[in-house]
């Protein structure tokens, strides 16, 4: 009995005491889990479209609540750019930090090496433990994907973080196709797109009575849709507009259900959001141009409370600090603690890191599928400079792709109806060689200041501007695409445009002299035009091809010319003699057997120099008919769809 009191007097508080033992122990021996110590980033990017196509950026039309829902919350920047108004170039300079001219992989699907310094930035993120996860699209416009940068390449979202370890910090890239370029085209594309879209996250097939639900409110329309003064206004183009605002709406869709997505998984606490697009577009002279509409992307930044600190304002603040995509691999580094390596040629906007506000943005724009061109443009708060290095050619160069699209069918149309006033004409006529747009009271860029003498000054600081920022990243744009290919040789681009090989000061000198298009640098020209230097004989040819009048002593060089050893020489001096109307016979022989070298980029700009010559150039039809016809020798389907294109313009096809 005694030790029954004992033992039930003593059990009680002996457990009390266990207790407090057990969880003093817990406490003390057990460890937490471990919070999340790096943020997440996280960037949602859709594509081609431009800034003003959302609601946050004042378009009444638009239909984003979503975006504008997260522009409220977080920041929006008024002039951020994709450098190039193209996707592969656009995406090569952010995915590297390093300016797409500055590397050889300016032009349209190149795939250029580059060193093996110059990485991808997300490897320095995944070296420093992030999970690194990318949907689907990549693009970097380079030989070879880099190994060692994903840990995930997905499809679908309920695979996006597989294999991410607990508390892992994660970059992912959201890629969209919802507003790109070809949802245009068909629209069934664009609803089956979305519908799957519906389908993967919820995990499960919809009936096509939710779906119809689910888009019944999605229309906008054509009557009423805003139109740029560039265009005239067609049935055609306003019906691809309207339906174009109908494809943002529903990426508009996607991104919310993204966001929402990410807030049920609980990481949207820890994520730092991007949202952008990766160029300007869709509808003519938007993508592919230098232009606001091709470069100029909706931009906005989301910060959780966690990391409120880091916004550079309260949430729904405007941001006008200039940036573009060369600056998003450093300021990612910046934001995650990371060092940065030193070649990155951007500037951190955001985090530790964070530098003064540029004054400007950079833009250029290569080749463009089949058709080449050369631009580079300065953007500052007020005014957009664009420099065209080929006048001779105009903004309207056939692109199949592009053509693929009612509005621009229906503009040429138009245009060859005489049915254009002189704004919406300008598109189909050579270039001027310098462009100057008041941006702020020009958002279209319609009215160009370069000639008005009140801009004298502002034309000026922007040339030296441009001229600085070409020679500071040794800008390997002013080398046709076939000698790039032959000087880089075996190394990469980089490595001969940054070797004293490469005079970039003199090329670029003769190069905005060729396009002053002043009779007083004749002498100049026919000195270059016979040094050993190719590419400034390149240049010289360019400028003697550009001058107002040719003389006896110019014929003559450029008759020399034709036999030069490289073949973007030959084809230039060919155009610039039949266009004269000098040694036609000669020159159409030059361009026929260029016609037949084994260089495909060679072909390429033989092509777009007959398109130039009008009927002149109709003698070279049985040879560009042989590139038509052997389409399984070509691994360069832009030669297929231009000689195809030239076929029919000659009534050949």
């Amino acid at each position: 009995m005694k030790r029954y009191f004992f033992q039930k007097h003593l059990f009680v508080p002996g457990l009390f005491l266990l207790a407090i033992f057990i969880f003093s122990y817990a406490c003390t021996s057990v460890p937490k889990k471990k919070e999340q110590d790096k943020p997440n980033i996280i960037f949602l990017v859709s594509e081609d479209n431009s800034y003003y196509c959302l609601g946050c950026y004042g378009n009444d039309y638009a239909t984003t609540p979503h975006l504008d829902k997260l522009a409220s919350k977080g920041v929006l920047y008024t002039h951020a750019y994709a450098n190039a108004p193209v996707c592969a170039p656009a995406r090569s300079t952010l995915i590297t930090g390093v300016y797409a001219p500055s590397m050889g992989t300016q032009h349209m699907r190149s795939y250029n090496a580059i060193p093996g310094f110059i990485r991808f930035f997300p490897r320095y993120l995944r070296e420093a433990g992030y999970y690194t996860t990318n949907r689907h699209k990549k693009d970097y416009n380079v030989r070879k994907d880099q190994k060692g940068t994903w840990d995930n390449d997905f499809w679908s979202w309920h695979d996006a973080f597989k294999g991410r370890k607990p508390g892992q910090p994660v970059f992912m890239m959201y890629n969209t196709s919802q507003t790109h370029e070809h949802q245009v085209f068909t629209r069934t594309s664009a609803v089956n797109y979305f519908r799957n879209t519906l389908e993967d996250f919820a995990g499960k097939k919809m009936t096509d009575t939710e779906f119809e639900e689910r888009v019944k409110n999605i229309h906008h329309d054509p009557a009423t849709v805003p139109l740029p003064p560039y265009q005239p206004d067609t049935d055609s183009i306003r019906n691809d507009w309207a339906w174009y605002y109908d494809c943002v709406q529903m990426m508009d869709e996607e991104m919310g259900i993204v966001l929402d997505s990410l807030k049920r998984n609980g990481m949207l606490d820890n994520s730092i959001v991007f949202y952008f697009s990766d160029h300007g577009g869709v509808l003519g002279r938007s993508k592919r141009f230098v232009y606001e509409t091709g470069t100029h992307v909706p931009f906005i930044v989301y910060f959780p409370k966690k990391y409120r600190y880091l916004a550079p304002g309260p949430a729904g603040s405007k941001i006008n600090r200039p940036i573009s995509f060369v600056d998003l691999a450093p300021t990612v580094l910046s934001l995650t603690g990371i060092h940065n390596p030193g070649y990155l040629q951007g500037h951190a906007f955001l985090g530790s890191a964070k530098t003064p506000d540029p004054p400007y943005v950079y833009n250029f724009r290569g080749r463009m599928d089949e058709r080449y061109d050369m631009c580079r443009s300065v953007k500052g708060q007020k005014f957009d400079y664009i420099r065209n290095y080929m006048p001779y050619r105009i903004y309207g160069q056939h692109v199949w792709y592009l053509w693929k699209a009612p509005n621009m069918r229906s503009w040429e149309r138009m245009y060859r109806g005489e049915k254009c006033n002189d704004i919406q004409s300008v598109f189909w006529r050579p270039k001027p060689s310098e462009e100057l747009y008041n941006i702020s009271t020009d958002p279209w860029e319609v009215h160009n200041l370069a000639q008005d003498p009140a801009y004298k000054d502002t034309l000026a600081l922007y040339r030296k501007v441009c001229n600085d920022w070409m020679i500071k990243t040794r800008d390997a744009g002013l080398i046709p695409e076939d000698m790039m290919m032959q000087l880089g040789g075996d190394s990469t681009i980089w490595q001969y445009t940054h070797s004293p090989a490469y005079p970039v000061k003199k090329i670029l000198d003769l190069a905005n002299k060729a396009i002053d298009r002043d009779q007083n640098n004749q002498d100049f020209f026919l000195k270059n035009a016979v040094d050993k230097d190719p590419v400034i004989r390149y240049w010289s040819v360019n400028g003697l091809y550009m001058l107002p009048r040719k003389p006896a002593v110019v014929i003559k060089a450029l008759e020399k010319s034709l036999d030069d050893p490289f073949g973007n020489i030959r084809i230039l001096a060919a155009e610039a003699l039949i266009v004269s109307g000098h040694d036609q016979k000669h020159a159409l022989a030059v361009l026929k057997r260029t016609l037949k070298n084994p260089d495909e980029y060679l072909r390429l700009a033989t092509m777009n120099a007959l398109d130039a010559l009008g009927e002149a150039g109709k003698v070279c039809e049985p040879e560009v008919r042989k590139i038509w016809q052997n389409q399984q020798e070509s691994t360069l389907k832009y030669n297929i769809r231009l000689s195809e294109y030239l076929l029919r313009k000659w009534g050949k096809q």
